[in-house]
C-alpha cells in the first residue's frame, strides 16, 4: 500500500532485501539480483567497476525497505518526489541527464559516462531536476560483453589478438596477429615485412 503503480506507464518489481542495510526511498539505491529468498528475487547494491557488480542490475528502489523484508523497486518507469539535483552523489544534474550506474559507490547513479574497464550500465533520465518533488525515468540497459554478441565467437584470448570475419561459420572470431595475417617483422631496418589477409607477402621500404 505505500507504492503507487501507474498501469500501462511502469512496472514495479517486489524483492527481499539483502543488501545488509536498510532501503530508503529518498536514496533511490539501484539494486542487483542476488538470489531469491521466499518465492521473491533478492536483492544487492548494484555497483559498475565489473562484470559481477553489473550483469544483473534490476531498477531503483522505490519505497523503504527494512533490511531482510520485502518491498518495490522500478524496473521501468518513473521514481517520484525524489531529490534530483545531483546533491546526493556530489554532481549537479540538469532535465534530460542520461545517468549511469556508479562505478565508485555501490547503489548510486552519476550522470558521468564511466570508462572501460568500469561498465556503462544506462539507468534512465532525469525527468525533472528538483531538491523535493524530482523523477527519473528508469530505462536499465545492462549493455553486453563482447563475447556476448550474436554472432561473436571468442575462445582462448591472449594478447594483441584481433577479431575476424570467418565467412564458413559466419562468426567473428578473436585470431593471433600471425593467424589473422598481418603480423608485421622489420629486415634489416630498410624494409617492413608481412603476410597480407590473403597469406601474400609483402615487402615494403621504410
Amino acid at each position: 500500500g505505500r507504492t503507487t503503480l501507474q498501469i500501462g506507464q511502469e512496472q514495479v518489481a517486489r524483492v527481499v532485501n539483502k543488501t545488509g542495510g536498510n532501503l530508503l526511498e529518498s536514496q533511490y539505491k539501484v539494486v542487483s539480483i542476488q538470489s531469491a529468498t521466499g518465492q521473491r528475487l533478492s536483492v544487492n547494491l548494484a555497483i559498475g567497476n565489473s562484470e559481477a557488480g553489473s550483469f544483473d542490475t534490476l531498477g531503483i528502489v522505490t519505497e523503504d525497505i527494512a533490511v531482510n523484508q520485502e518491498g518495490y523497486i522500478t524496473t521501468y518507469g518513473l521514481v517520484r518526489e525524489i531529490n534530483t539535483t545531483g546533491a546526493l552523489q556530489g554532481e549537479n544534474w540538469n532535465d534530460g541527464d542520461l545517468l549511469f550506474l556508479s562505478p565508485f559507490v555501490s547503489g548510486s547513479l552519476t550522470k558521468v559516462k564511466p570508462d572501460a574497464p568500469n561498465h556503462g550500465v544506462r539507468m534512465g533520465y532525469v525527468v525533472y531536476s528538483h531538491a523535493i518533488h524530482g523523477t527519473i525515468w528508469v530505462k536499465v540497459d545492462n549493455g553486453y560483453e563482447l563475447d556476448e554478441l550474436h554472432g561473436v565467437q571468442i575462445t582462448s584470448v591472449a594478447n594483441n589478438d584481433l577479431l575476424q570475419y570467418d565467412s564458413t561459420s559466419g562468426l567473428w572470431k578473436n585470431e593471433s596477429l600471425s593467424n589473422a595475417g598481418i603480423e608485421p617483422t622489420i629486415a634489416n631496418g630498410t624494409t617492413l615485412q608481412y603476410f597480407r589477409g590473403d597469406k601474400t607477402f609483402v615487402t615494403l621500404p621504410i
